[in-house]
């Protein structure tokens, strides 16, 4: 059956709540997966030879990771395929540079993939 949308990245952010001096690494590793993929794909989401199929399965296998800890899907649910999405949210000027926002969230979803273990 089909689960909702997991925020991972809210979820790496709670984790590092409160802590006075948080690992550099947990703060960035979904970030950097993301990039990437999305350095070693083109726009049409095809792998940019061997790099693009590796951070594929690495980005897919981090996801996996995290959604089975969640305990996505229930108690003695399988996870077999995962779909990633990314939001992109411009971050708003200061109030002293007169630009302007530059546009709303946009989205980015990954076709579904077998997950990685």
């Amino acid at each position: 059956f089909l689960t909702g949308w997991y925020d991972l990245s809210a979820r790496d952010g709670a984790a590092l709540h409160g802590e006075p001096l948080p690992s550099h690494t947990r703060q960035n590793v979904l970030r950097r997966a993301w990039d990437l993929y999305a350095s070693s794909h083109d726009d049409d989401g095809r792998p940019l030879g061997t790099r693009g199929e590796l951070s594929a399965a690495y980005l897919t296998r981090l996801a996996t990771q995290r959604l089975e800890r969640a305990g996505a899907g229930g108690p003695g649910a399988e996870l077999t395929r995962i779909r990633v999405r990314a939001r992109f949210t411009p971050v708003p000027p200061p109030p002293w540079s007169g630009e302007k926002l530059a546009g709303r969230p946009a989205y980015r979803t990954l076709d579904w993939a077998e997950a990685h273990r």
